[in-house]
């Protein structure tokens, strides 16, 4: 908000009107309690009421003098400023300023009084006006408010009747920001105060009014030695202005006509002190008149002590009571300003209202200085209670809860609560980040326990998978190449016995084995095993078929058992291959017929290792499923297969491992087959 600045002459009408509806700068040093020249009451009155105070002739010629000298003035003012200045009237809001002078970019303001004494026995400082008495700051701060002027210039001139210059003194003068604050905040709390303001009936200047005179005390002796004198009508006189005088006085009227009766009845004492000396004197009818004169001086003095002490007590009970009602409106204004806010968070704001009053005499002078005092704490708990609301505003806005010192913390300044706040604020994220981090790490640990455990769970689920895939392909597949090898044994030996082991028979043979189908799909693992079966088996029906052709050749008669002999080795290895493999036996053929050389009947068939799913099975249950085969325990151990667990009298084995025993038994049985036939 910038300056408004108002077209009218400084003193017209309009510019009067201007002034009935602002606070003004020249009225700021009243309202703040510091003027020499008008109390705060007398300025809510003026305002309130629109009155002003009648200006005497006396008073006019000063104003007049003002005026004149500041025009003089203000050539010198424009010299040191080097810039013209104008006179001008601008307000800000509801704040107002007349400007002795303003340059014309607003920049420097010029402020012209008469040379006082106050002035003159001034130190001055041209740099720096704070030296100049508070009523000069504070109407030069608030013009610097209203107008937004770096500096003003400050002078204070005397002139003669012929507009000669008789003394100048001058000196700059720049914002001072707390002056400023108290300013702002003091214009606030009398808007407040000017609302709810009453204007008292101004009293006539107290008088003492007019004091009885007491009748001239006289007492004289005549010739013989008698006394005559009037001490008996001027004791009723006294007692009947003594009766007259206030007991309990309760205003400065009273106050007065007390003060003025006691000064009476001293003079009385003095002429009762005067009269009993000059009876003395006359030597007659002493005796009487002492007793006259004691009793009235004693009644004269002790009322009048009696008064004096009154008043003061009075005095000062009516000082306590407008102190007191200083402190109650304080009280109750802190209470207002703490139910507008969560909590009772006003501290106590000092207030001086004896030292406000010390050394002042009269009920208005004293209930002006308790007025002001009060309107002076109650600006300053205005400042303190914006402070905590702007506090209190701070701390919502940072989003972290009640603090448990909060009391204390509100009622500092903006900045530092502002950091406190901050500090906080920082701490507590750095808390809850801390715990984020914390739960974060917890649940990546969670979910890496759980992904472990469910990868295991996965791999293991898939091992075992395939492991019985494994074992069903080796089951398959060690199933086939038996398959094979017993149709090899059966194709070798049948032929051998219906044909005579001829030519033709291995050569049936030979063209069956090359026509075996072996396939991945089929064998599985054992795929190469299956495979070398049969290159084992063509290889040695080829050889077996290339030595009986020659055997032909040279000796016709000896073909049969020869060719016996070779089916013989044929079906040795037809067996022995996979044997080997899966027995890890070695077969071998000799004269006379082939035997199997070192068969571990002990060993089972590679069909991968079963997984022990806890089921068990009874040598009786083996049976039943074997029948019409049987075996016994120690059968079963010569196969390599141990009982797993017992009770009492019955064994227990693994029931996975039923399929084992089932291919252990039908080697052995194939291996005794061949065994048989060869014999």
């Amino acid at each position: 908000m910038t300056m408004i600045y108002h077209d009218f002459a400084q003193g017209s009408p309009e510019w009067h009107l201007h002034r009935s509806t602002h606070f003004n700068a020249s009225d700021a040093p009243a309202m703040m309690g510091c003027s020499p020249y008008q109390t705060r009451t007398e300025l809510l009155t003026r305002m309130k009421t629109g009155i002003s105070v009648e200006v005497d002739a006396g008073t006019q010629k000063r104003f007049d003098d003002g005026h004149r000298f500041e025009a003089l003035a203000r050539p010198l003012a424009e010299k040191i400023i080097g810039d013209d200045l104008y006179p001008v009237t601008g307000s800000r809001g509801e704040l107002s300023a007349s400007f002795d002078g303003l340059t014309l970019d607003g920049d420097t303001a010029f402020e012209h009084k008469s040379l006082n004494v106050d002035l003159s026995y001034t130190p001055w400082d041209e740099g720096n006006g704070y030296h100049l008495p508070l009523h000069y700051q504070v109407q030069m701060e608030q013009q610097l408010l209203v107008s937004g002027a770096e500096r003003v210039l400050f002078m204070a001139s005397c002139w003669t009747f012929s507009d000669s210059l008789v003394e100048e003194r001058h000196c700059w003068y720049a914002s001072d920001a707390s002056l400023r604050a108290k300013i702002v905040a003091g214009w606030a709390q009398f808007a407040k105060d000017l609302i709810e303001f009453t204007p008292e009936a101004k009293a006539a200047p107290v008088i003492a009014a007019p004091v009885e005179t007491l009748p001239a005390v006289s007492v004289k002796v005549d010739g013989a030695l008698a006394i005559v004198s009037n001490l008996p009508d001027f004791g009723v006189a006294l007692r009947n202005f003594i009766a007259k005088i206030p007991e309990q006085p309760s205003t400065d009227q009273e106050f007065a006509d007390t003060d003025a009766a006691c000064k009476a009845l001293k003079r009385a004492e003095d002429a009762l002190d005067a009269a009993e000396s000059n009876a003395l004197a006359q030597l007659s009818d002493v005796d009487t008149m002492r007793r006259f004169v004691a009793d009235f001086k004693a009644l004269a003095r002790t009322t009048r002590l009696q008064r004096e002490k009154l008043v003061a007590q009075r005095k000062e009970s009516i000082k306590g009571e407008i102190v007191a009602a200083g402190i109650a409106a304080m009280a109750k204004h802190i209470r207002e300003l703490n139910a507008a806010m969560p909590a009772n968070y006003m501290p106590v704001v000092p207030a001086d209202f004896g030292g406000a009053i010390k050394g002042l005499r009269t009920i208005d002078s004293i209930t002006n200085a308790v007025d002001t005092e009060l309107a002076r704490v109650k600006i300053a708990a205005n400042d303190i209670a914006n402070r905590i609301h702007a506090n209190l505003a701070a701390l919502r806005d940072a989003g972290i809860g009640i603090p448990p010192d909060l009391a204390t913390l509100v009622i500092k300044a903006t900045d530092d609560f502002a950091a406190v706040i901050a500090q906080r604020v920082a701490a507590e994220k750095a808390k809850e980040e801390a715990q984020r981090e914390r739960i974060r790490a917890e649940e990546a640990a969670r979910l890496e326990r759980e992904a472990a455990a469910k990868a295991a769970a996965e791999k293991a689920e898939a091992d075992r998978l395939e492991r019985e895939e494994r074992a069903e392909k080796n089951a398959m597949a060690m199933q086939e190449i038996q398959g094979i090898q017993q149709q090899v044994f059966i194709a070798i030996t049948g032929r051998g016995r219906r044909v005579g082991g001829t030519i033709e028979c291995i050569r049936e043979t030979l063209a069956e084995t090359e026509a075996w189908k072996i396939e991945e799909s089929n064998f599985g693992a054992l795929t190469g095993s299956a495979q070398a079966v049969k290159d084992k088996a063509v290889a040695d029906i080829k050889n077996m078929l290339a030595k009986a052709e020659e055997r032909e050749r040279s000796k016709a008669s000896q073909v049969g058992s020869e060719i016996s002999q070779q089916g013989a080795d044929a079906l040795a290895y037809a067996v022995a291959a996979p044997a080997e493999k899966a027995f890890g036996a070695s077969i071998s053929s000799g004269t006379g017929g082939f035997k199997i050389i070192g068969v571990d009947l002990a060993s089972k068939p590679d069909i991968g290792t079963p997984a022990d799913n806890g089921a068990r099975l009874t040598l009786g249950q083996l049976n039943d499923r074997l029948a019409p085969v049987s075996i016994n325990v120690a059968g079963l151990a010569t196969l390599g297969f141990e009982p797993v667990d017992q009770i009492k009298s019955a064994r227990y084995f693994r029931e996975c491992d039923f399929p084992a025993i089932c291919k252990a038994i039908s080697a052995h049985v194939l291996a005794a087959c061949a065994t048989e036939v060869v014999a």
